[in-house]
């Protein structure tokens, strides 16, 4: 893999993007629920965190002990690396407050938002480092879409000018064709998944220095953790 491309943990995806993410790309993964897609996410986390780079990971659809006992079920312990992962728990104010170093007070303050993520982002080091948010179709429920979509376009911009990699999730289905055409537009990339029966497909729809067809391949997770994505 080049130094220009990120790996996303999953052998048969990076080989049909040519290597993985672009270095400081912003990536939409979208489908609906049940589809794999937040567990392409902590992979992706994981990944990072085995090859030496840091990580912050902004939960809003549960909290972070959710997000790693979701990950610990297929192997990936993200608590051996708490010194190298930062959290931004943007969901614990429903229940009244979070332990987490950043918490969100609420999703409907962008301006706390914006201060909260760029903070955590400044605890990172300086080199290469992998953000996710999961999920922007959370956020998109507290706020105006045109606020949201402005918001993850800076968040966008500071991840990457920190030597960050960005994978958004959105839920498929959620939302009116406007706004996903409009978050899809700024991004780099944008990967589909979805069930065919009882079976994963992904697709990659689009990705920026890429050579990519939009088919459908088939993808398994199992329960050793290894996903598997064959064209």
């Amino acid at each position: 893999m080049g130094d220009d491309r990120v790996s996303t943990g999953v052998e048969g995806l990076d080989e049909a993007l040519e290597g993985g993410f672009p270095k400081n790309s912003t990536i939409i993964m979208m489908g609906a629920d049940g589809t794999g897609k937040e567990s392409l996410v902590n992979r992706y986390v994981y990944q990072g965190l085995q090859e030496g780079e840091e990580s912050m990971y902004v939960t809003l659809d549960g909290t972070p002990d959710d997000v790693k006992d979701d990950a610990q079920y297929y192997g990936w312990d993200l608590t051996e690396f708490e010194e190298r992962i930062v959290f931004v728990d943007g969901y614990s104010w429903q229940a009244g407050g979070s332990d987490e170093r950043f918490a969100l007070d609420g999703l409907s303050d962008l301006n706390q938002m914006n201060m909260t993520f760029t903070d955590a982002l400044n605890a990172l080091g300086d080199e290469s480092k992998r953000v996710a948010i999961h999920s922007a179709s959370t956020l998109l429920l507290y706020t105006d879409p045109k606020s949201a979509v402005k918001f993850l376009q800076v968040v966008g911009a500071k991840s990457s000018s920190s030597g960050g990699c960005l994978v958004i999730t959105l839920e498929e289905g959620m939302h009116d064709d406007k706004t996903v055409n409009t978050i899809k537009h700024v991004a780099d990339g944008v990967i589909k998944t979805k069930m065919d029966g009882d079976d994963k497909k992904i697709s990659i729809q689009r990705m920026d220095k890429t050579n990519t067809s939009r088919q459908w391949m088939d993808f398994e997770l199992d329960d050793s953790g290894k996903i598997n994505v064959t064209q």
